[in-house]
């Protein structure tokens, strides 16, 4: 049960433009283990089956709960809902920095200072890109698989936002009316045939992204989790700039009392 509400949490995170799979995963004490599956699958995906199946299930009903629910809150009480994920991502900061709290130099503080900056100006780019088209044709099917590939950065490296990326090149809303048109079975198979693509991206990009990662932890550990750690802590930022929300008060102490909610739940089940 544990392992699918953390599903459900990290499929959240993937839907919600601004926030990170990456810093969530991070949050919820389960970065490694991800990395460590997917880079691995033949050998891991076996062996932590019962994990897997739980928390896929989590995100799978995260992700079709994501396309009403989450659209439904951001467009009634989006300053809250933004509240809780940063309480979210700042409950997994502690942990990480317990990682690296022994070695901080100027050295590995660089490659913290490059990792915020990066996230930092992915974030503030313009948008000046429009919403794409859907069409039935060869060409789309592929872009969306390479789309999936660029989305599943977002999933393994932490401050990065899918929803965001998918906003940035204009295929947010279009993934988003595919992934509700299917549900509804609105043109079943056509819209079956698009998400298979993306998904298939995504799987693809996970996996190889995923060697990349533990490559770079097994060799440069302690510079990889301060990267990691200028990742997590720029997301807060980058949550907040893809928001317009405004606030009064009451929605003020209400929103930090679920930020200090979220925190307490991440705090508390990030390492079980």
């Amino acid at each position: 049960m544990l392992n699918f509400i953390k599903g459900i949490i990290f499929g959240f995170a993937n839907i919600v433009p601004g926030l990170s799979g990456g810093t969530i995963a991070v949050s919820l004490g389960i970065y490694e283990k991800l990395i460590n599956i997917f880079s691995n699958a033949y050998k891991e995906v076996l062996k932590n089956k019962s994990f897997l199946i739980s928390f896929i299930l989590g995100v799978i009903l995260a992700i079709i709960l994501g396309s009403t629910v989450i659209s439904y809150l951001f467009e009634t009480h989006e300053y809250l809902t933004i509240m809780f994920f940063i309480g979210v991502i700042i409950g997994g900061i502690p942990k990480l920095y317990k990682k690296v709290e022994s070695k901080v130099n100027f050295e590995n503080i660089i490659f913290f200072i490059l990792s915020f900056s990066l996230v930092m100006l992915i974030t503030f780019l313009n948008n000046g890109i429009n919403e794409v088209n859907i069409s039935f044709n060869l060409l789309f099917i592929i872009i969306l698989f390479l789309v999936g590939i660029l989305v599943a950065s977002s999933m393994v490296i932490p401050g990065l936002s899918g929803s965001f990326i998918l906003l940035l090149i204009g295929f947010y809303y279009p993934i988003v009316k595919i992934v509700n048109e299917f549900i509804r079975f609105n043109d079943l198979l056509i819209n079956f045939i698009f998400l298979f693509s993306f998904g298939l991206g995504l799987l693809f990009g996970i996996v190889y992204i995923s060697k990349a990662i533990k490559f770079l932890i097994e060799k440069y550990e302690t510079k990889t989790y301060f990267a990691i750690l200028g990742f997590v802590v720029a997301s807060i930022i980058s949550i907040l700039e893809a928001s317009n929300f405004r606030t009064c008060n009451i929605n003020l102490s209400l929103g930090i009392l679920l930020m200090l909610i979220g925190f307490s739940i991440i705090y508390k089940i990030g390492d079980r």
